[in-house]
């Protein structure tokens, strides 16, 4: 069964997937902020946002880098989201993957 997850986690199961894994989801309503991580396919429910292409990237430090800049974004979790997905998480991979090649 594939999970279908939404910005407070897994909230059910269904036959088919929306997108394949891993995935890292990040609640937008309800629980905003949230981050959960998701190795198979899933789900992703409209309440939440979602990013399927890590660019070179592994998944998992996508995931926790995210759990680490949001934490106690009380205020408009998916502005930072957005800001940090589009400006400042490209800098942070690029330089990770130059010091580690």
């Amino acid at each position: 069964l594939i999970p279908v997850i939404g910005s407070n986690g897994i909230i059910g199961y269904h036959n088919e997937s929306k997108t394949k894994g891993p995935g890292v989801i990040v609640g937008r309503s309800g629980t905003l902020g949230k981050v959960y991580y998701c190795e198979n396919d899933y789900w992703p429910l409209n309440t939440s946002l979602y990013v399927k292409k890590f660019q070179n990237s592994y998944p998992k430090f996508i995931y926790y880098l995210y759990v680490n800049y949001l934490v106690g974004q009380n205020h408009n979790p998916y502005l930072k989201f957005y800001n940090m997905l589009h400006h400042k998480l490209s800098h942070v991979i690029y330089y990770y993957h130059q010091k580690h090649k």
